[in-house]
This record gives structure tokens, C-alpha cells and sequence, in this order.
């Protein structure tokens, strides 16, 4: 995979989910319990989206239109992997909805999965 971040980026988005700030919840970016998905830790603590903007979402597109200027585009570019086209963003999703990972496990993934730019 050649899944790419800016570097600022990058570091404050393994920081949020290390910090044990946010509390671990799946299927959308943030919910009216105070729970976010790994993404949505992404969106508010680093793109500084307002919780109303990602309250009950589930999937980026429906904030990275109004947001795109906060939102790196190598969060939501496509690049083809094992034959399927995928994103950063997905694979999160994944990792954090169906791969039952931890917020700090998912911190982990990105340091050694996405490089800096």
C-alpha cells in the first residue's frame, strides 16, 4: 500500500488516539453518545470539524465536500491494492468496524502504514 499523510497530520491523528481522550464506538464517525470511530477521531481532533457536522455519519463523504480544505486528499484518494481500489479512509473504516481494532492498534497501523509527506 502506498497510503500517504502530511506529516503534522500524521502525528496528531496517532496522538489523539493514544491520548484515551475519545471513547472507541463503531459505524459512524461520531454518535450522540460521545463515541467516535478512529476517523472521526481524525475529523474533530485534527481537522477541527464541528461534532454537529459528524454526528451519526457514517462514511466521509458526507463532510469532506463542505470540509475539503480541512481534509487531506490522501485521506479519500483511491489507489488500486491487490487489485481493488481503496483509500485511506476505508481502510480505516475497516480496521476499526470490522477489524475490531483499538484505537491504539489503529495508531500503530498508521505509523508503520502511511507515510509522511
Amino acid at each position: 500500500m502506498n497510503f500517504k499523510l502530511p506529516k503534522e497530520y500524521k502525528k496528531k491523528w496517532i496522538e489523539a488516539l493514544e491520548s484515551e481522550k475519545y471513547e472507541q464506538d463503531k459505524g459512524c464517525l461520531y454518535n450522540d453518545c460521545g463515541f467516535f470511530c478512529a476517523l472521526g477521531v481524525a475529523l474533530k481532533a485534527v481537522s477541527e470539524i464541528p461534532l454537529i457536522h459528524l454526528e451519526n455519519i457514517g462514511i466521509l463523504d458526507d463532510v469532506q465536500y463542505e470540509y475539503k480544505e480541512k481534509i487531506p486528499s490522501e485521506l479519500t484518494k483511491d489507489i488500486c491494492f491487490e487489485g481493488e481500489f481503496t483509500n485511506l479512509a476505508d481502510e480505516i473504516m475497516h480496521l476499526n468496524d470490522s477489524g475490531n481494532r483499538s484505537f491504539k492498534e489503529i495508531a500503530i497501523w498508521i505509523d508503520n502504514k502511511v507515510e509522511e509527506v
